[in-house]
C-alpha cells in the first residue's frame, strides 16, 4: 500500500527533508521528474509524470512506461489491453 498526502506531510513516513518542485501545468498535479529509478537501475530522465490519485493507472511515453513494466515484471493481458502488475510478484522496491 501507499500513501499519498497533499497540504501536510508525516515526518514519521520519511527521512531527510522534502524537496518542493513547481507544478508544470496549472490544474493538474504534473511536475517534471529528473530521474525515475528502481533500487540502482535508472530508467528515464528528464520526464513529466503527473500524480493521480484518481487512478491506479501508470500513463506515460511507451519508452518510460515499458522500461517501468519490465523492471517491475508487468505481464501483458491481451483481454483488457493493459500491462498488469501483481502485487504478490512485487518485491520491496524504492522507485524514486
Amino acid at each position: 500500500g501507499g500513501e499519498l498526502i497533499f497540504g501536510s506531510a508525516d515526518s514519521s513516513k520519511y527521512t531527510g527533508s522534502i524537496t518542493y518542485i513547481p507544478v508544470a501545468i496549472e490544474g493538474y498535479w504534473e511536475f517534471l521528474m529528473t530521474s525515475v529509478s528502481i533500487g540502482s537501475t535508472i530508467l528515464s530522465s528528464s520526464v513529466y509524470a503527473i500524480a493521480d490519485t484518481g487512478t491506479t493507472f501508470i500513463i506515460g511515453p511507451t519508452i518510460q512506461v515499458t522500461a517501468l513494466n519490465a523492471a517491475l515484471g508487468g505481464a501483458y493481458d491481451s483481454t483488457s489491453g493493459l500491462v498488469c502488475l501483481f502485487l504478490a510478484n512485487l518485491s520491496e522496491n524504492n522507485i524514486i
